[in-house]
């Protein structure tokens, strides 16, 4: 296995990743989708399976159906999100493995983060989950995948967790699921603007202004989507602007 991570890593999360094995080296825990069994059965007699029974971990999807929020379940440690790869195809061949690409990617990407550095990104109403480890596993045991699933370790800031911030993604915000109207609504009359101000201060200009400074000026691309990207409100549901 290759075991990436960031200088920024955070050690409540890592010492609940990796374990020191009785041969003294270092081992670390890959976190495997229930859809995923059977993609990773190659690995059986080669490491150590463990499953929910003897897992000293809870997880639940969010609302990307393959990033977990992932806590022990005497609830002692940091909670993390874990991005696993699920063994199934959407929208015909693509497929939701996490490739050693992506992982890669998102490590690089977190370093570019880390030396803007966060103080730099909330001036400019920016915050980040931050994905700050990451595993792929070597092709060299018989029977595996042509493509071979790893995972990502992406972090939950403490304000977050600690509920100083609420983060809340787009496809909860704009869900019609809900009872009632959607949150937005709710968000919106807070304000006391119009539906139109309120598109153009915050979903408009706001994101816009983010986008020229991180973006044209960093070199950051951003992917949102309704999945990833996030509206800061206050715990009464009015937007903080970030």
């Amino acid at each position: 296995a290759n075991f990436l991570k960031t200088n920024g890593l955070d050690p409540r999360v890592l010492q609940q990743v990796s374990h020191v094995g009785s041969d003294g080296g270092r081992y670390y825990k890959l976190f495997v989708h229930p859809e995923s069994y059977n993609h990773y059965k190659f690995l059986e007699g080669v490491y150590e399976y463990v499953g929910p029974e003897k897992s000293e971990f809870l997880a639940s999807p969010t609302s990307s159906y393959r990033s977990l929020v992932v806590w022990d379940k005497h609830g002692k440690n940091k909670v993390f999100i874990a991005k696993v790869s699920l063994d199934r195809n959407v929208i015909g061949s693509i497929d939701r493995l996490v490739s050693i690409n992506e992982v890669e990617r998102s490590i690089a990407n977190e370093e570019a983060f880390e030396e803007i550095g966060t103080s730099k990104l909330h001036q400019n109403h920016l915050d980040i989950f931050p994905e700050t480890a990451g595993l792929t596993i070597s092709k060299q045991h018989a029977g595996a995948p042509q493509k071979l699933g790893g995972m990502l370790i992406r972090e939950i800031p403490d304000q977050v967790v600690n509920r100083q911030s609420r983060w809340v993604s787009f496809s909860t915000l704009m869900s019609p699921n809900r009872g009632g109207k959607p949150m937005i609504m709710d968000v919106i009359a807070k304000t006391g603007m119009t539906s139109e101000a309120f598109v153009q201060k915050y979903l408009v200009e706001g994101y816009m202004q983010m986008f020229e400074q991180i973006s044209l000026k960093q070199g950051v691309n951003f992917e949102p989507h309704s999945q990833n990207l996030c509206f800061e409100l206050t715990h009464d549901l009015r937007p903080t602007g970030n």
